[in-house]
């Protein structure tokens, strides 16, 4: 960001700072000097240059100013540290006495500086604060930057939670070396956005490897299929002799070898049942009129039967994102169907989609809010803002959150998937109408609550307990 006439958010100055203060102060000067007071007009005159100097110092303190935000990475495991590079240059001929960078770290930020010190929050600092959320906040501050100077200043953050955190909200502040005026502006660059990957989590993947055993190591789940062969070539020392074809060797012919077909024959599928970890809040009619109106509502009672249990699905998460990074190590093909969230609709990435890209789509998903509320509809209501208010109260069990997907989609990647593996809470909430076309033999449903020796014969009896593939 460079900007020679940067546009001000809002000023804040003290009470004798600002132009209706000034004119008013100027005013009692001269109605001091028609009453022959001289001392307190000389007074007044003075306090009105001063003000009028100190709110024109906060008007241009930011003009010529050159800010950079840098990041050292931008994809990253919870736990892991990078550096925030910030570079402030005074590009005009007056000093800088002090410069302000702000930057929201929001309610559950995935990202937050290792040093405490850096964090502080707002209360009333300025009125510009007014148009940033009510949250913690990442403040450095420059001193002192002489013209055409330039200071760079490293902030140290860590990854602390799964999630996606855009640097779009940075702000500016500077004043006068009175501090009774003070202005702020908003760094125009582009959005940098960090994505912090489900916690990695240590597997054991025998399961899914041994379902693409015939698969060749690094061929992304590509096998040869030796019925199919599409053609020969001569023999060289660096073949195999399992291509050789000794048949033809066997009449006396010069050795050739066997360029059989490639065949996908085993890649995964896995579909992420979201909802099935969530819950329904027990409001009443004041709340359910602000959750209509799009406002997050943290208090109410949740009933014990259908709490959300977050913390089994974030473990389901890393427990998935370890699988998909176990097999892309090995070189094995896999899809992902994630269902409708709060940031996007169902989405389906094939076995052609970076893992990165996949990772990034299990940092950003996020289970939809469903609330209750106090009317007797029961037809779940979207207040577009991504939450589902439920105005049925007559019964909990009239309405189950059910994850929504892209069918045609998910019905495309099983064609070409060998095994079909369905994450969800419980076996009871896996009646999900999108696996009801899948072929039993190939689904594989795994649960994140531990099997009743009832539930252990449904689905063919291939279920199994995600916690199970933890290593101890």
């Amino acid at each position: 960001m460079d900007n020679n006439n940067p546009k001000i958010i809002n000023m804040r100055s003290s009470f004798f700072t600002g132009p209706v203060s000034i004119g008013a102060v100027f005013v009692l000067g001269i109605i001091f000097i028609i009453f022959d007071m001289k001392q307190l007009a000389a007074f007044a005159f003075i306090l009105a240059a001063i003000s009028l100097i100190s709110w024109r110092w906060a008007l241009v303190s930011l003009k010529c100013v050159s800010f950079r935000a840098e990041s050292s990475k931008t994809r990253m495991f919870p736990d892991e540290t990078f550096t925030i590079s910030m570079t402030a240059e005074n590009r005009k001929n007056l000093p800088l006495v002090w410069l302000d960078a702000v930057i929201p770290l929001e309610y559950n930020c995935a990202v937050m500086p290792v040093d405490e010190m850096d964090v502080y929050k707002p209360d009333g600092l300025t009125k510009a604060d007014d148009e940033l959320p009510r949250c913690p906040m990442l403040r450095e501050r420059f001193a002192f930057i002489m013209p055409w100077q330039k200071i760079n200043i490293d902030v140290e953050m860590k990854a602390v939670r799964r999630g996606i955190y855009t640097l779009d909200k940075l702000r500016l502040y500077s004043g006068d070396g009175f501090g009774l005026a003070q202005a702020g502006m908003t760094v125009a660059e582009a959005e940098r956005v960090f994505a912090v990957y489900p916690r990695r989590v240590n597997i054991k993947a025998d399961m899914f490897l041994r379902s693409q055993w015939m698969s060749t190591g690094r061929s992304k789940g590509y096998m040869e299929d030796q019925t199919l062969i599409r053609g020969s070539r001569d023999y060289q020392p660096t073949d195999s002799w399992k291509r050789i074809n000794w048949r033809m060797a066997a009449r006396g012919l010069p050795l050739t070898v066997n360029l059989p077909d490639m065949i996908l024959p085993q890649s995964s599928l896995f579909i992420v049942d979201g909802e099935s970890f969530n819950g329904i809040r027990h409001a009443g009619a004041a709340e359910a009129g602000a959750a209509e109106a799009g406002a997050d509502l943290s208090g109410g009672v949740w009933d014990s039967a259908v709490r959300p249990d977050d913390e089994g699905f974030e473990l389901m998460l890393s427990i998935l994102a370890s699988i998909i990074i176990r097999l892309d190590q090995a070189g094995l093909g896999l899809s992902l169907s994630l269902p409708d969230s709060m940031r996007s609709r169902s989405v389906t990435y094939l076995n052609d989609t970076p893992v990165s890209e996949m990772l990034v789509a299990l940092s950003a998903y996020e289970r939809i809010l469903y609330v209750r509320g106090m009317d007797s509809d029961e037809t779940p209501a979207d207040t577009g803002s991504g939450k589902v208010v439920i105005t049925d109260s007559n019964s909990i069990s009239s309405f189950r959150p059910l994850s929504v997907y892209d069918a045609g989609a998910v019905y495309g990647a099983c064609e070409s998937a060998g095994k079909v593996y369905f994450l969800t809470k419980s076996v009871s909430t896996a009646d999900n109408p999108i696996i009801n076309r899948l072929n039993n033999s190939s689904l594989v449903v795994m649960t994140m609550d531990d099997l009743t020796s009832e539930e252990t014969g449904r689905y063919n009896g291939q279920i199994v307990p995600l916690k199970s593939l933890l290593r101890r």
